[in-house]
């Protein structure tokens, strides 16, 4: 096996490792505390995995969109994925819990 397959395989495997990782930054997550609405539609369309996963604080991207209160943002999110209203972030809360402390 020539180093130049094996280093795209290396690639590839790392690739899907930030999907297996329980806890991490995504370039998602850093795209939506910024508010950064288009780079974050790309990085959906791009890894649509990102959509659901929960960052160090453990807190999806529509948590942090809601806590933001990036209208847009979450609207736009929703669009995509009605259901990633139901992700459950620390303490089980979802960004439901996000929005009924606002009121």
């Amino acid at each position: 096996m020539s180093n130049k397959f094996r280093y795209r395989l290396q690639l590839r495997s790392e690739k899907w490792e930030c999907c297996e990782v329980e806890f991490t930054d995504t370039p998602l997550h850093i795209a939506e505390e910024q508010g950064c609405i288009r780079f974050a539609m790309e990085m959906i369309n791009l890894k649509p995995a990102y959509a659901r996963k929960l960052n160090q604080q453990g807190l999806s991207h529509i948590h942090l969109a809601v806590e933001k209160r990036h209208k847009e943002m979450v609207l736009r999110l929703l669009e995509i994925d009605n259901d990633v209203v139901r992700v459950k972030g620390k303490n089980g809360e979802t960004p439901l819990h996000y929005i009924h402390e606002d009121l």
